[in-house]
């Protein structure tokens, strides 16, 4: 059945979340080259008195040690710690094998990461996911999201994951869904042969990641170089947590729209997956383009219902069925807010439109819409400033920056959302409706603009709510999600002890 109301032990206050103690980050290739750019981490936190924090890793990889060592975040702050851009993992080969990097506050305070990987006219942002180790099942799947680039004459530009194991003796099978995909990773890391499923095709084998921080990346840099290889629905499994991010060096969204740009998310476990998400148009100013959201699921044959509204009234609706290696796109106007409902676990990724010859404002990146049941009551962020990167001295178009709110009905009188104190009004948000017909949540674009860039947030309520944080500049852009829980909803009898 379609799930129109969250559980009620899992409406976004559960005992796990983005907001922890340890992580475990890693950075894929952000377009062509590797020391150019920007590398940065975001950490923030709501501990009284702030948190004191360190940066690790492997120091031979920059010979600065540009970020490694101690810092400290001050309660409801944001401190930005720049990296090497060398910390790019870039091949599957031993010379790019270790460049994870370790955040971990000290004591048991806990803060929030969030990665930023630019480069001139490229640039995305992710959310850092924490290790959280579940007694059952006793292993870890993630299911991938990417999208395509099938312009040649670019140069290399590719679907792409990466791995960062947390513990030494990490075993991960990988299974890639189109064995048209070339992979040869080296000896020392492969455990068995690779074989071809004949059924479906999926290329299936596997890699032992041997010390904590050891990293492989994968984008088809030895093999066929398909540009038209999408590896979303592609998955890995391991023995112990990972840090898993999908995405392309340069993808494009839609595929015909010329203008690409670099996109990756960090990837939750299947078991922390929803049946019930919010979709709320990223906002863009006056280039008003249409909405995509991308579906992968953990279970064969599960139902995926699609019901935008416009003005409160319904005024798209859609049912697909999805399974386990393939994906949906659903799309929608720019002026659409749309539920998506699933009948099993799900993941949901919103795209935001390549902007093409016209459309100059922005490029494609990819942000996860977190599942109701998820949501969390209380974010600190920090804008992102693309301003140094834009890649142009055109001077009509400036950097703009917006952050996405959506709330479960549920909630409608359960206090109001802040932003830096300032109250949203419920009536300034746009209702939702679900496949029934009936009001499910309601959700905003606010634009924080004027508040300038590089600058802190904090969003507010007694209640859960969700907030994605995304800029525009000229041919570039970035979102990430501000944060959301790791719980396991998706096997709810289960039990399961913290990292």
């Amino acid at each position: 059945t379609m799930a129109n109301t969250p559980p009620s032990q899992f409406l976004g206050l559960g005992t796990h979340s983005s907001k922890a103690n340890k992580f475990v980050v890693g950075f894929m290739k952000n377009r062509a080259g590797a020391t150019d750019g920007r590398l940065r981490l975001m950490v923030s936190t709501e501990e009284s008195g702030g948190a004191t924090f360190t940066v690790s890793y492997d120091t031979s990889v920059c010979a600065s040690n540009t970020g490694a060592g101690s810092h400290s975040v001050n309660q409801y702050s944001t401190t930005v710690v720049d990296l090497c851009p060398e910390l790019r993992t870039l091949t599957y080969a031993a010379a790019d094998r270790d460049k994870g990097v370790l955040v971990q506050a000290e004591g048991n305070k806990t803060i929030s990461v969030y990665g930023e990987n630019t480069k001139t006219a490229s640039s995305d942002a992710f959310l850092a996911l924490p290790s959280v180790e579940y007694t059952c099942p006793g292993e870890y799947t993630y299911i991938f999201t990417s999208t395509t680039n099938p312009d040649t004459a670019s140069g290399k530009l590719l679907s792409s994951f990466l791995l960062v194991a947390w513990e030494a003796d990490t075993t991960i099978n990988i299974n890639v869904k189109s064995s048209a995909v070339r992979i040869f990773p080296p000896s020392d890391i492969r455990e068995g042969p690779f074989f071809t499923n004949a059924v479906d095709g999926k290329l299936d084998f596997n890699i032992n990641l041997k010390s904590q921080l050891s990293t492989f990346y994968y984008s088809d840099q030895n093999g066929n170089g398909n540009e038209d290889i999408d590896l979303s629905g592609s998955f890995v499994t391991s023995n112990k947590p990972l840090s898993v991010y999908a995405g392309h060096q340069c993808g494009r969204f839609p595929t015909d729209i010329s203008f690409c740009d670099s996109l990756v998310e960090q990837v939750p476990p299947t078991l922390t997956y929803g049946q019930l998400f919010l979709g709320v148009p990223l906002d863009r100013g006056s280039s008003n383009l249409n909405q995509h959201y991308t579906v992968v699921v953990s279970q064969d044959n599960t139902l995926v219902n699609f019901t935008c509204s416009k003005n409160g009234i319904i005024s798209k609706e859609e049912t697909k069925t999805v399974n386990t290696g393939g994906k949906e796109v659903f799309s929608s106007d720019f002026d659409e807010y749309c539920c998506i409902e699933s009948s099993g676990p799900a993941s949901v990724i919103q795209f935001a439109r390549g902007a093409g010859i016209v459309q100059s404002v922005g490029d494609p990146f990819m942000v996860i819409v977190p599942p109701v049941e998820q949501y969390s009551n209380r974010y600190t962020v920090r804008s992102i400033d693309l301003e140094a990167y834009r890649g142009d001295i055109q001077t009509d178009i400036t950097l703009t920056s917006y952050i996405n709110l959506a709330f479960h009905e549920s909630f409608l009188n359960s206090g109001v959302i802040t932003v830096d104190g300032v109250e949203q009004q419920t009536d300034s948000f746009s209702a939702i409706r679900s496949s029934s017909g009936s009001i499910i949540g309601y959700g905003k674009s606010v634009d924080i603009t004027a508040g300038g860039f590089d600058t802190d947030y904090n969003l507010l309520n007694t209640a859960p709510f969700s907030a994605l944080v995304y800029a525009w500049h000229r041919h570039m852009s970035a979102g990430f999600p501000a944060g959301f829980g790791l719980d396991p909803i998706a096997l709810p009898s289960i039990y399961f002890d913290s990292a």
